[in-house]
């Protein structure tokens, strides 16, 4: 592919030079990725999040970043289980990687690790081949409206049933983002705003954006 524009050069060499939450697996827990896809049109960035269907096992009819199970069968790492995920659910095929953020846990009890990926420009981005068992549709989201404050909200969330943590939500366009997807995409934002601040204003149209998740992982928490 061609070369990366500046903003995405200077978000591959943050994410790959800063070290990141890396969760331990407990027991009964299994490991996942999802690919955060990036493009952009006419200069405009996007993201691509998809909703799941009544077939799925877990997370019916909520909207998600694609990917899947870590298959030690089929997948050298994490990495090649988010690409082959989003291929598998939506064919895309032709990504650039440029890094890898903290790991979250999930009720379903999966330990989830976002891949930052760009997509080329050609790519068909209203995905008319998704696979329909697990993919109702696929979500087109600017990034530069996806971050207005004035359409995010915590809420308390049972966990475990033990405690309760604050879950963040988007709207956007009348679309709920939350649970996981929706943690993923405030820590996804956060990374934004340490890129240079003309890159910011580019992307996602602020200069300032910060949400603290709850952090009760001590003791299953190593960086890399």
């Amino acid at each position: 592919m061609s070369q990366l524009p500046q903003c995405l050069q200077e978000l591959q060499t943050m994410l790959q030079e800063s070290s990141r939450k890396v969760l331990k697996l407990p027991q009964d827990y299994r490991r996942a990725a999802v690919l955060i896809p990036l493009f952009r049109n006419f200069e405009e960035w996007f993201l691509l999040f998809t909703r799941r269907t009544e077939k799925v096992t877990h997370h019916k009819n909520e909207i998600s970043f694609p990917g899947g199970r870590y298959d030690e069968d089929l997948d050298k790492d994490l990495i090649h289980t988010a690409l082959r995920e989003v291929h598998e659910e939506i064919g895309c095929e032709d990504v650039h990687v440029l890094g890898l953020l903290d790991d979250i846990f999930t009720v379903s009890q999966y330990v989830v690790t976002p891949i930052v990926g760009f997509i080329v420009e050609d790519f068909d981005v209203k995905c008319s081949n998704h696979n329909s068992d697990e993919i109702e549709y696929v979500l087109k989201v600017a990034l530069n409206k996806i971050s207005n404050i004035k359409e995010f909200w915590t809420e308390a969330v049972p966990y475990k049933g033990e405690k309760l943590i604050h879950v963040p939500f988007f709207n956007y366009e009348g679309e709920i983002i939350w649970g996981a997807t929706g943690r993923i995409l405030a820590n996804f934002l956060n990374v934004l705003t340490q890129i240079d601040v003309s890159c910011q204003s580019n992307m996602i149209g602020i200069e300032q954006w910060e949400v603290q998740e709850d952090d009760d992982y001590s003791n299953l928490v190593k960086r890399e």
